[in-house]
């Protein structure tokens, strides 16, 4: 058998086109081989230049003045005004709703924060709009999209609603809920200029 050694050039070829690039994360600070490491590091940056100093506390504040507006607002729509329709066309499973006694505030409070985070976001970060006009149509069009999402999952995989007629119902609820959510969001937003 006969073994050949390796020129040095060659091996040092050899071993360029074996190793991965580094590749340079989007500040050009830290190296990795990875471009979905890279691409993760870049996001988690944006994201906190996004929130950083005073746009931080108008994030946070418009995000607690939505909370309380779709707390209430949704209390008014889905509660008051579409309560006992919605309870009369869903389906009714021991144990699937909670009683008064077991309901959760906290999870709801958790839920109308994460709403109203997503369409400060939107609002603030994405469209930069202080335009009531547009945060109420933005806030709208967001609320169909949302519902429609779940209400067509729900019809799809289960009997919850008993006819499409209450699904879509809720997604005009949804509607008018996130619109108004987003016309006092962009109305906050300008007062806080």
């Amino acid at each position: 058998m006969i073994v050949r050694r390796k020129h040095s050039s060659e091996r040092q070829n050899n071993s360029r086109s074996n190793s991965k690039t580094p590749v340079t994360n989007c500040q050009g600070g830290l190296v990795c081989n990875s471009p979905l490491l890279k691409t993760i590091i870049c996001i988690l940056h944006k994201l906190t230049s996004i929130f950083t100093g005073a746009s931080m506390k108008k994030f946070i504040l418009l995000t607690i003045i939505g909370t309380v507006t779709y707390f209430l607002v949704g209390w008014l729509i889905f509660d008051l005004a579409l309560g006992t329709y919605t309870e009369a066309n869903t389906t009714h499973l021991a144990g699937f709703k909670r009683s008064p006694e077991q309901f959760s505030w906290l999870f709801l409070v958790i839920s109308c924060t994460a709403y109203a985070a997503l369409m400060v976001y939107i609002l603030s970060h994405l469209t930069r709009t202080t335009d009531p006009v547009k945060g109420t149509m933005t806030g709208a069009v967001v609320g169909i999209l949302v519902a429609i999402m779940a209400n067509t999952y729900w019809l799809a995989s289960s009997h919850f609603y008993n006819n499409v007629v209450v699904a879509f119902v809720d997604v005009a609820g949804a509607a008018v809920a996130v619109g108004i959510l987003g016309l006092v969001i962009t109305l906050a937003s300008r007062r806080l200029q």
